[in-house]
């Protein structure tokens, strides 16, 4: 059966290949437990192999959500290549003028990423029309420019100007060509290169341009439809903007995807839409008893099949001891670790079968060396404690019987023999007191100490089982 044949065959990531790790269960998506273990998940298989994208690569990829720059930095980062323009320093400004064109297209269309577009291509332009040596790239970045915003003025009598009026010309020869986009939802909000063009209501949006490629994507709300990269060479061409892939995007929860774990085609479509080779999901099951499952599936994006799966038993909603490393080295290699993880068949989910240990694998007993030296050093507490308090009772003892040798007038009997001694012994016993009593203290905070360790490592007072 190919589903054999699929369970049995593991990735070996390829060294340009991008993996996306992502959180699925039904609408309306992941929940907090399985984003915090497909998180743990994801840096685990990073270690492993190459390739992984993290978090904020992913939900960049989910329709300009999360991009590492705001329009606010783009539009400071513009400010800083002005300055290098204006200092006469033209490479550091096209560098950067590059790095934002390449950041705004990255993000969701809107009015105010087509203007900086616009803005950062202009300046590029120029720069490039006014620097020797680089004409190709001033008329391709001028092409790239009028293809998008045709209606594009300039400072006449630069060299931008001829450069604009030229590349007007050229393309004015051109054939024109009719793109039509349609979409099944409605108010779809529709953007040729960035640029708004229409909204689809009751009809598709139209638009006649040059021959030539352009990129078709659209907005309806904050979802943001797949581009798609359309030729009009020889002919028309209709574009259906479809939203079924946006629609399960959850970029803030893993990030994830708001489908059934056996939804495989919604998987695929989802890997295709993220620009990646591999996909990796995970999902949790749950068993009569409340005994919690973490599972994890492959996806073959470029092929459109499904590879394989592994399974690892969750204990107080926790992975064992080893037990990610463990699926990660399974889904890279293929062969289970046994007692920790399962090759698992989501079509036919016997979990009361799966060779998994039905104990945490790897439980040992932990120390009780911290619980029975606290336990002496509360022993020690109370014994010095006790002979501080005697020792404390003997010298005060002593003390009122050298007071009793002194004579009534006040003055010390000629013979001071007994007077000395009682006095001796009660320094004696005052001494042997506060050592005791210090020592005592010492212990008791020693006890408490090692008694919040045993604790924090056994999860019991002292020694003892209770």
């Amino acid at each position: 059966m190919t589903l054999a044949v699929s369970i049995a065959s593991p990735f070996a990531a390829r060294p340009d290949e991008t993996i996306g790790v992502l959180a699925v269960a039904p609408p309306p998506g992941p929940g907090p437990e399985l984003v915090e273990l497909t998180v743990q998940f994801q840096r685990v298989l990073a270690e492993r192999t190459s390739g992984v994208l993290d978090a904020g690569h992913l939900r960049a990829r989910m329709g300009g959500q999360g991009s590492s720059s705001s329009l606010t930095e783009t539009d400071r980062a513009y400010e800083a290549a002005r300055q290098a323009d204006l200092a006469r320093d033209p490479q550091r400004a096209i560098g950067l003028l590059q790095a934002i064109v390449q950041e705004l297209e990255t993000m969701a269309d809107g009015e105010e990423r087509f203007r900086q577009w616009k803005r950062a291509m202009q300046r590029l332009a120029k720069i490039e029309s006014d620097l020797a040596g680089h004409e190709e790239q001033a008329r391709a970045a001028v092409e790239r420019l009028l293809r998008a915003a045709p209606d594009t003025q300039v400072e006449p009598g630069t060299n931008l100007a001829e450069q604009v009026d030229a590349m007007k010309r050229y393309l004015g020869k051109l054939p024109r060509r009719r793109i039509t986009v349609s979409s099944p939802s409605p108010g779809v909000r529709v953007y040729l290169d960035g640029r708004a063009i229409g909204t689809t209501k009751t009809a598709p949006v139209l638009a006649t341009v040059p021959r030539g490629k352009y990129r078709v994507s659209g907005m309806r709300g904050e979802l943001r439809a797949p581009p798609v990269e359309v030729d009009l060479g020889e002919r028309d061409q209709t574009v259906t903007l479809d939203f079924t892939v946006p629609e399960v995007l959850r970029p803030g929860n893993g990030p994830g995807l708001a489908v059934g774990p056996l939804d495989r085609a919604q998987v695929i479509a989802a890997g295709g839409y993220l620009r990646l080779d591999t996909v990796v999901t995970t999902h949790l099951l749950q068993e009569e008893g409340g005994v919690s499952y973490f599972v994890a599936s492959t996806y073959d994006i470029r092929g459109g099949k499904y590879r394989l799966a592994g399974i690892i038993r969750l204990y107080n909603q926790a992975p064992p001891v080893g037990g990610l490393a463990g699926l990660a080295d399974f889904l890279l290699g293929g062969k289970p670790r046994h007692g920790v993880v399962a090759e698992f068949d989501p079509l036919n989910p016997r979990l009361e079968a799966l060779d998994i240990a039905r104990e945490a694998p790897g439980r040992r007993e932990k120390s009780k060396t911290l619980g029975w030296v606290a336990f002496s050093t509360a022993v020690a507490t109370v014994g010095l404690s006790g002979v501080s308090i005697w020792q404390a009772v003997s010298a005060s003892s002593n003390y009122s019987k050298a007071r009793g040798q002194i004579l009534p007038d006040g003055s010390l009997p000629p013979d001071r023999t007994a007077f000395d001694g009682f006095n001796a012994a009660g320094d004696s016993a005052s001494r042997n007191a506060i050592i005791a009593g210090v020592g005592a203290g010492a212990c008791a905070v020693t006890t408490g100490i090692l008694g919040y360790l045993s604790y924090r490592q056994t999860g019991e007072i002292g020694p003892f089982r209770f």
